[in-house]
């Protein structure tokens, strides 16, 4: 099967279109995880050891990235006046109910 690094990128990328507009082929969507993992964005917090959330410049926009350090991967594009989850907190339980969901759907 597919790896999950893999679907999720898919997924992303898919997100990205629908909610930006812009179509990151291969290359781009790497830089764009490079921005996030040298910190060159702004670091929005934490959802869980496992996913934070940043806002990366990107194509004249500002994209809310979901980021999953586990396997360096980028998980989701939020639509941009998504909520943000609580800094420094867990996100809401509705919210990290729809990640987690979302995430198990592209595993």
């Amino acid at each position: 099967g597919v790896t999950k690094t893999i679907s999720e990128r898919i997924h992303a990328k898919r997100r990205c279109l629908e909610r930006y507009g812009l179509n990151l082929n291969r290359h781009e969507y790497r830089e764009v995880v490079q921005k996030i993992r040298d910190s060159k964005c702004e670091f929005v917090g934490r959802e869980s050891l496992r996913l934070s959330h940043w806002r990366v410049e990107w194509g004249g926009q500002v994209l809310h990235a979901v980021y999953d350090s586990k396997h360096h991967a980028i998980v989701t594009f939020l639509p941009s006046g998504a909520e943000r989850p609580g800094l420094g907190d867990k996100a809401p339980g509705w919210h990290r109910e729809a990640m987690e969901r979302e995430a198990r759907r592209t595993a």
